[in-house]
């Protein structure tokens, strides 16, 4: 007797099983219309009634070319496409049949996780409807399955964790008696407004696994806007201002006064008030330089303070004035005024 290869011990497998899921799935739409329960995939199918509208009709024939194309896929033992095409019509127009052939590709396929959780859904949906035979048949092969699994208890810290099992979503957490592959398995935990954290754990057949995993919180933004303190800047303007003004004047207080002396030795027997004007003018520069420098002097102590003892400027502007300073000239006197 001639071997059969790898690929087609599997086909032959499925063979009586996709036949049977496609009769049920083309010949009931009244079932795929959710009006009637399905017969068992062993039993006769009933006659196809009138669909009950136009839109459920269109999701029957939709769910129909996808299972018909699934039936292609496999019997060209493309399993992978075969799979897609048969959980579309089942997303489409939910059937249990489907989910015993979409088990048996993912056997075939080595996901035993998979298979696993289809072919529990398919007794859990299938009830009553499901023949003995086929049920023991189903449950003989869950007992195999769950000894080529690992077992993963899954919890978080954070509320509304979602969890992935390699980028693939399977709840969220806490999530009990998780079927995983063995193998190395990336779990992620994420939500909105968090960072997803991802670990590999390396799990065995038949072992279970606790896992704690939690998104982490994102760090919130905080713009920080720190209002310039102008008073220092301005208080060490007028305090260079002044500065300025008081050497300027002092230089041309000397010149005045040397002029007045040069103008005394030239001019001997000079009448009596002849120098009072220069004098005058001498005395108003001196008296001058003096208030700039007491001016800049004061400024300077004012500079000091605002730059190096006022760490809260704003409470230091309500709690005391604003220094002022004033300067007031009179034909024959300079005086300097202020509040500190």
């Amino acid at each position: 007797m001639r071997n059969m290869s790898q690929h087609q011990r599997p086909r032959r497998r499925f063979q009586r099983a996709t036949v049977l899921g496609a009769a049920a799935l083309l010949a009931s739409g009244h079932v795929l219309a959710q009006t009637a329960p399905l017969a068992d995939p062993s039993a006769p199918a009933a006659a196809e009634p009138a669909p009950a509208d136009t839109s459920a009709s269109t999701e029957i024939e939709t769910a129909r070319v996808h299972f018909q194309r699934g039936i292609e896929f496999f019997n060209d033992e493309s399993y992978e496409a075969a799979l897609v095409e048969f959980q579309r019509a089942y997303e489409i127009a939910p059937s249990y049949q489907i989910l015993y052939n979409t088990g048996r590709i993912h056997v075939a396929l080595k996901n035993y996780a998979r298979a696993l959780r289809d072919l529990r859904q398919y007794l859990a949906e299938g009830g009553a409807n499901i023949t003995d035979d086929r049920r023991a048949q189903v449950s003989e092969l869950i007992q195999s399955l769950q000894q080529k699994v690992a077992t993963l208890q899954i919890v978080s810290k954070i509320d509304g964790t979602l969890i992935s099992i390699d980028d693939h979503p399977v709840g969220t957490a806490p999530i009990k008696d998780l079927f995983v592959n063995p193998g190395d398995r990336r779990v992620t935990a994420s939500k909105p407004g968090f960072l997803p954290v991802t670990v590999v754990v390396t799990v065995t057949a038949t072992e279970a696994r606790r896992l704690e995993i939690s998104p982490t919180k994102v760090a919130q933004s905080r713009v920080v806007v720190e209002r310039s303190n102008i008073a220092p800047v301005i208080a060490w303007t007028a305090t260079g201002l002044l500065t300025a003004g008081a050497v300027a004047s002092g230089i041309v207080a000397l010149k005045a006064e040397k002029d007045l002396n040069e103008r005394k030795d030239t001019e001997i027997g000079a009448p009596k008030g002849a120098f009072d004007d220069d004098a005058d003018k001498v005395k108003a520069w001196a008296i001058a330089t003096d208030a700039l420098a007491a001016g800049a002097l004061i400024a300077g102590g004012i500079s000091v303070y605002l730059t190096f003892f006022d760490e809260d400027p704003a409470e230091h502007a309500v709690s005391a004035p604003a220094p002022r300073l004033g300067l007031a000239v009179t034909p024959r006197d300079i005086a300097l005024h202020g509040t500190f």
